[in-house]
């Protein structure tokens, strides 16, 4: 993806909800955004993963924090657009930090991993859906 397409996207999310991602999981003003989801500093990159619940999405983010990845935030994944960038972070203090894994319950990372493993905020880079076969 080139720096064009990029800003295009990352406008996309302020300026209009993007075709896939379900109109009902967004809820934005004019320049911020909340969504459902998880997010991820991977090799220095923000990432957001979206999909359904239950299709993996805190499993898979468990995987990258074994591979060294941080991060951001679980279950709702708030976006600030500043100087034409999307910052990604948790949408409020409580709850950063912590990951929920189906039939386990809440992991504090920082307890079980160490704190280098969360990352308070990231520019925007991908977004990636997961879904079920």
């Amino acid at each position: 993806m080139d720096n064009a397409q990029n800003e295009q996207l990352q406008q996309e999310l302020f300026n209009d909800t993007p075709r896939w991602i379900p109109k009902s999981n967004v809820k934005s003003t004019q320049d911020s955004l909340a969504h459902h989801g998880i997010a991820f500093e991977i090799f220095d990159r923000g990432i957001v993963i979206i999909g359904k619940s239950g299709v993996g999405k805190s499993e898979l983010g468990l995987e990258l924090i074994d591979r060294g990845h941080r991060l951001i935030c679980d279950d709702l994944v708030a976006g600030q657009l500043t100087d034409n960038q999307v910052i990604l972070s948790a949408p409020q203090e409580f709850g950063r930090g912590f990951i929920e894994v189906r039939g386990i319950g809440f992991i504090d990372l920082a307890r079980f991993y160490g704190s280098h493993t969360i990352c308070t905020s990231k520019e925007l880079f991908l977004v990636i859906q997961l879904v079920d076969n």
